[in-house]
């Protein structure tokens, strides 16, 4: 199964994201699989989900009842829900949204990085799903993160049992960014 495959990536996201613990905030719910990683953190304040597509955010409302840790799911856009959010208020923050444009395929995470900042408490973390098959992150990408704000970014490659017949992902191994607001 796809899921299975992305697994081990996901989870370093979500581990990533939440290990401050506190408030988290995560950009797209999706088939809620880093939405369960971040549900496993020692100890979590809230966990904030963002899902704009209505069947999916139904999912979410679900999972939010029965999650371990106070789960809040708000509907709508990153773009459209964020900017209603306070300032400095989240620990750790997990963007994975689906492109709506095919322009955007891999690069919308982009438009998201100085929100991230704004969001984050200071010694918050920034995680984002890199989707290129690269073991090093764009150099534009760096550069528009040090433009939003974060100084220290590391990245770590993470393997995945990418299968031999996947159409769209060749690679053997992800990137995780780990993007700090100090």
């Amino acid at each position: 199964s796809t899921q299975s495959t992305w697994d081990p990536y996901m989870k370093r996201l979500a581990q990533i994201a939440t290990k401050s613990g506190g408030r988290v905030l995560e950009l797209g719910f999706g088939m809620q699989i880093s939405a369960g990683f971040i549900q496993e953190a020692d100890s979590l304040d809230q966990h904030v989900i963002v899902e704009a597509n209505g069947n999916v955010f139904k999912r979410a409302i679900e999972f939010a009842n029965s999650a371990r840790y106070m789960t809040t799911p708000l509907y709508g856009f990153s773009y459209d829900v964020t900017p209603l959010l306070q300032a400095g208020t989240f620990d750790g923050i997990l963007y994975d949204t689906y492109p709506l444009t095919t322009e955007g395929v891999c690069l919308h995470h982009r438009d998201f990085f100085s929100e991230a900042y704004r969001l984050l408490k200071p010694g918050g973390v920034f995680t984002f799903f890199v989707p290129n098959a690269s073991e090093i992150l764009d150099d534009e990408d760096v550069k528009l993160l040090k433009q939003a704000g974060f100084k220290r970014i590391e990245q770590e490659v993470v393997p995945v049992d990418t299968p031999e017949d996947c159409q769209y992902w060749r690679a053997k191994t992800m990137v995780a960014p780990i993007c700090h607001k100090d």
